[in-house]
């Protein structure tokens, strides 16, 4: 038996080491409408609140509502404690309805290397762009503000609507941005309908002093022109470690599934086994006679 309980421990740690770490985690769950100052910090580290309600924003079926109708506050910010070095990735939960204009809604979600509160320089950001150019379209773009080298990641049109009144370019998405501050880059990762694999936009240069000490929200343009339109927040969250599924990790999940149990049934056999899961080695596996 003790054999047995050891192993099922065993595939135990397998799956809890593929649990990333959530530093910080806004998510807009209450029925009763937080705003953005309000909402909960959930993350292991200390909480974090919003600087400000964006104007003509409140919350709807779960959602941080935006529907800025042009004027007033158009940016919140969160200031959180420095990070200088390896890799983070800030993940957003996100759906909109754009009809679009001559100069079209345009909001960018990102990280800034300094304070917003003191004029913080923007690092790089997740950009959606809603215009309309005969039909109305929604593109995604890697936005870098920083010194040169940055650059932005060329955009690319995720959804299209009808060019009459009616309608506009819809879209619900997870998107990830990753920024490694080890090696000056950033990417940026999306997929549809908050299911399936993943599609990388790109990847490419952000330089700055080394250190992120804010995330932010920036919205422009007028959302006002159909009583539909508007662009929601369901969650953002920063973590440090990759929340993208690699499709060898499941795989890999698996065979060391079937290998923890074959030594289960088969206690004649011993050996000092690696399992590699995700990237990770682990030398956990320890099979007795």
């Amino acid at each position: 038996m003790k054999r047995e309980i050891k192993y099922l421990l065993f595939a135990a740690s397998v799956f809890t080491c593929a649990h990333a770490d959530i530093l910080h985690d806004w998510t807009f769950n209450e029925t009763n409408g937080t705003l953005m100052p309000a909402v909960s910090d959930d993350g292991t580290l200390t909480d974090v609140a919003w600087s400000a309600n964006i104007n003509g924003a409140d919350v709807q079926g779960n959602a941080y509502d935006i529907r800025r109708n042009g004027t007033g506050t158009n940016q919140s910010y969160a200031n959180i404690v420095d990070i200088s070095s390896g890799q983070i990735w800030i993940g957003m939960d996100l759906f909109w309805s754009f009809e679009g204009g001559s100069t079209g809604e345009n909001v960018k979600i990102g990280v800034a290397t300094a304070n917003f509160s003191t004029g913080g320089t923007e690092l790089a950001a997740v950009q959606l762009t809603g215009t309309r150019d005969g039909n109305r379209t929604t593109t995604l773009t890697g936005y870098a503000n920083e010194v040169a080298p940055g650059a932005d990641i060329p955009g690319l049109v995720i959804e299209t609507g009808p060019s009459s009144d009616v309608g506009g370019s819809n879209g619900t998405y997870n998107f990830v941005l990753g920024v490694d501050l080890d090696n000056d880059t950033y990417d940026i990762w999306y997929r549809k309908d908050f299911t399936g694999a993943y599609t990388q936009l790109g990847t490419t240069t952000a330089t700055g002093d080394g250190v992120i000490r804010s995330l932010y929200v920036d919205v422009n343009g007028t959302m006002t022109s159909n009583p539909t339109e508007n662009f929601s927040i369901d969650r953002i969250f920063i973590t440090d470690v990759n929340p993208i599924p690699e499709p060898s990790t499941f795989a890999l999940v698996g065979l060391t599934g079937l290998a923890a149990l074959f030594a289960v049934a088969n206690t004649s056999m011993t050996c000092n086994a690696p399992a590699v899961i995700g990237r990770g080695l682990f030398y956990a596996l320890k099979c007795l006679p």
